[in-house]
Formats: structure tokens, C-alpha cells, sequence
């Protein structure tokens, strides 16, 4: 090999030293979050740490926010209420079903608003002078179960329905004084009936007319007839 040839190689070897070098370097600063390095010595490269590309974020759809407001004016035909949010900002807003406290005027109620939606979550406050509350489901069917439900009343409990029915095992009414009132036909089956009167007891009618299929028996010390 000739003395042209050896220089050569030992400039091409050289070269390829001095590149690993360079090259290890620009790694090592990449790893330590370096985002470009510059080498001045024979043989260094640029390199540029290449961050991964980003597509621009979609815009999500802008949340539901939720706030205070006062009920406005009572309930419109509609089913809806004008709620105040601030002087001069009006909104209409439904009664959520979870909401089952009818709002009334003046009181002070949250609401939920979903871009043209309004709905009342709840009543917060109300006027202590009144003293009216009102459970509305709308024309929902409630139903309640629960192992035992009492309902009591201070001075007055009302029922009021096209149709009542009732129906158990055993029933128990006690009360001091009663009256009914039936405008139609009054109907009991009984298997057997058993009326015990302490003191008097008197029936009257237009007309009036007792049967016995096998006995009819009266018994009194004084008997008037006619």
C-alpha cells in the first residue's frame, strides 16, 4: 500500500470517529430534551428534535351552566316560567322532573341553561308570608312503595279524585263523629254485618223494606207498630 493510499485511510477512519462522536452527542441532547445541536467540529450535523404533530383541538360544544334567578311571573299557558337573571335578562324555563316543588312568584330558584334551554332545578327560597307548597308532577303517574307510609296532618287531611279505591286486609277507622254523605246508591256486601249501637239508633225512609230467607226475629222489651 502506498504512502497515498494510507493517508486515506486514515483520514476516512478519523472522519467516521469524529461523526459517531457527533452523532452520540446529538442523541445524548435530544434524550435531555435539547431541541438542536450545533458541533463545531469536523463531521456534526444539525439535528432538530422533532415534536410529534398536534391537530388543532375540535371546539367541544360549550357546557350547560347553571345559576340563580327569581321566578318572574306565575306559570304560562305554555308550562313554562319567566325566570330574572339579572335587570333586563329574561329567560323561559321548564320545571325539571327532579324538581317536584312548584315554583311560585319571587321565589328564588337555580336554573340550568343549555343554549336556548332553561330548565328550574329547585327551589332555593320563598317568601316566609307564604306558606303554600305544592308537589307537581304534571300528568305523570306517581307511584310510591315503601315498607310502611304514614301520613299525618295537624288540623286537616283531604282526598280529592274522580275515583278512590281502596283495598286491604283489614281496615280500621276511629273517629269521635262521622257523616257521609252518598248523592247516589250507597251498596255493601258483606259476608255478615253487625251494627252495635250504645245508645239510639234510628232509620227512616220513604220507603223501606226488610227480607229474611228463613227467620226474621225482633226482640224488645216494648214493640209499636203502626
Amino acid at each position: 500500500m502506498s504512502m497515498r493510499e494510507m493517508s486515506a485511510v486514515q483520514d476516512t477512519l478519523a472522519y467516521e470517529c469524529d461523526d459517531d462522536a457527533a452523532s452520540r452527542h446529538a442523541l445524548t441532547r435530544i434524550m435531555k430534551g435539547g431541541a438542536r445541536v450545533c458541533d463545531a467540529g469536523p463531521g456534526a450535523h444539525d439535528v432538530r428534535a422533532q415534536a410529534p404533530s398536534r391537530e388543532p383541538a375540535s371546539s367541544a360544544p360549550a357546557a350547560a351552566t347553571t345559576m340563580l334567578a327569581r321566578v318572574g311571573e306565575a306559570r304560562t299557558a305554555a308550562g313554562e316560567w319567566l325566570v330574572t337573571v339579572r335587570p333586563g335578562v329574561v329567560l323561559r324555563a321548564k320545571k325539571a322532573v327532579s324538581c317536584v316543588v312548584a315554583p311560585h312568584l319571587g321565589d328564588l330558584v337555580q336554573i340550568c341553561r343549555d343554549g336556548e334551554r332553561c330548565w328550574v332545578l329547585a327551589v332555593l327560597e320563598r317568601d316566609e308570608a307564604s306558606d303554600e307548597v305544592t308537589l307537581d308532577f304534571g300528568d305523570a303517574h306517581v307511584a310510591l312503595r315503601a315498607r310502611d307510609v304514614r301520613v299525618e296532618a295537624r288540623d286537616r287531611l283531604s282526598l280529592e279524585a274522580a275515583q278512590l279505591a281502596s283495598r286491604a286486609q283489614v281496615i280500621t277507622q276511629a273517629a269521635a263523629e262521622r257523616q257521609t254523605h252518598v248523592s247516589g246508591t250507597d251498596a255493601t256486601h258483606a259476608g255478615s254485618t253487625v251494627v252495635h249501637t250504645e245508645r239510639h239508633m234510628a232509620m227512616h225512609a220513604k220507603s223501606a223494606v226488610v227480607t229474611a230467607q228463613s227467620l226474621l226475629k225482633i226482640d224488645a222489651g216494648q214493640i209499636h207498630m203502626g
